[in-house]
């Protein structure tokens, strides 16, 4: 309107807080469409993004599913947790500032389940149907026992052994099963609860000092039958023998981890048995130096973790969810042991170890070729056999 008015390109578009190269784009862009029109035309290029993210969501979901299809229940109910662990993992990975924040509330409903009519613990056994949440846990982090305060039980420093022991944590402190799982099923909840650690029962030090290349002829005899006989005892419980362990990330405290873990067990249907490995973060936003470099530390104390639980338990597979800074202690653990049996080839070493899925969090790796170097699972070595999978969030 005020280019009739003798003013020029550069003069209006002065006026009207533009550059002129923006008045050219803008013209290229809507020439001869009224303000109404091109109003229009960005509401619906919003809306065809929108549609294009809800596309990719569903073609996941389809692919995911075509898994199921086609194979007997007990595969089927194996998948579905995969699939599970892949969505949830996800959603994580949109939630890292409470992952590293204050005392957070309930982990977010994934996506999966909110609204949507499916029920992760629809199978869950009347065991199960509680608020509070076992986890089994390892930790290579020293000892402060409190009996006043679970979350102090282990400081943020390194120890030279490798501790065991089952957390107790309350999901929804003063709620009952039924209000929990309606809450954890909607998109937008009426109640947000906060999950706290109420016990830690330490069955004890695996170790006694740093293990050496053979661990199990330093191992605690009574210690390591009790953990194992414990796990075994659940995975006995479950319809699916399967072990699931999430390894943290930075500035984690224990009790943080243990919270994680019973949520993710929480929407993995409450199936198989958890477990939290708790490496020696500083619990510390200015502290990613050191945390980088416990998590060097611990890598050799998760492996021989890995191999304790495959020598001594009858578990089907092994899985592992590794967020943040705890992505490389999981992939140097699983590159250690492929080091160990270099010879054997890729497929025996994942058998040998009964390895699953590993799913990386936000992992500060440069791109999934370090899992390509370090990791079983994308070898094609000596076996030929395909690769399994690899899941980056």
């Amino acid at each position: 309107m005020l280019l009739p008015q003798g003013q020029t390109i550069v003069q209006v578009s002065k006026q009207i807080g533009i550059t002129d190269q923006t008045h050219y784009r803008r013209r290229k862009e809507y020439g001869g469409l009224k303000t109404d029109q091109a109003r229009r035309l960005k509401e619906l290029e919003r809306e065809n993004g929108r549609l294009k993210r809800l596309v990719a969501e569903l073609s996941l979901d389809k692919a995911m599913l075509q898994e199921v299809v086609g194979v007997n229940t007990n595969d089927r109910r194996r998948t579905m947790l995969t699939f599970r662990m892949i969505r949830i993992s996800c959603a994580m990975a949109l939630c890292g500032a409470i992952l590293l924040g204050c005392q957070p509330k309930l982990m977010p409903t994934p996506i999966v389940f909110a609204g949507s009519g499916m029920d992760p613990n629809a199978a869950a056994i009347a065991g199960e149907r509680t608020t509070t949440s076992r986890v089994f846990y390892a930790t290579d982090r020293t000892p402060r026992p409190h009996p006043d305060n679970p979350a102090s039980t282990y400081s943020n420093k390194r120890d030279f052994g490798l501790r065991l022991g089952v957390a107790s944590v309350d999901l929804a402190p003063g709620m009952g099963w039924d209000e929990l799982h309606e809450e954890s099923l909607r998109a937008k909840r009426r109640k947000n609860p906060t999950p706290r650690l109420t016990s830690v029962d330490e069955i004890g030090p695996l170790w006694l000092d740093i293990p050496p290349l053979d661990a199990a002829s330093v191992e605690d005899p009574a210690v390591a039958e009790r953990f194992a006989s414990e796990v075994q005892a659940k995975l006995d419980e479950s319809d699916v023998n399967e072990i699931f362990i999430f390894v943290h990330g930075f500035n984690t405290r224990f009790d943080d981890n243990c919270v994680i873990a019973a949520e993710l067990h929480h929407y993995l249907g409450s199936q198989g048995v958890f477990m939290s490995y708790a490496w020696p973060s500083r619990g510390s936003l200015f502290a990613y130096g050191a945390d980088k470099a416990s998590a060097q530390y611990s890598i050799r104390y998760f492996r021989l973790f890995l191999a304790f639980l495959a020598e001594r338990t009858d578990a089907r597979r092994i899985n592992i969810i590794a967020h943040s800074a705890g992505a490389p202690v999981a992939v140097g653990a699983i590159h250690e042991l492929c080091l160990m049996h270099y010879d054997e080839g890729t497929a025996a070493v994942q058998s040998r170890y009964r390895l699953g899925q590993l799913v990386l969090v936000a992992p500060p790796l440069p791109s999934c070729c370090s899992c390509r170097m370090q990791s079983p699972f994308h070898d094609t070595g000596a076996s030929g056999n395909g690769p399994a999978p690899c899941n980056q969030a």
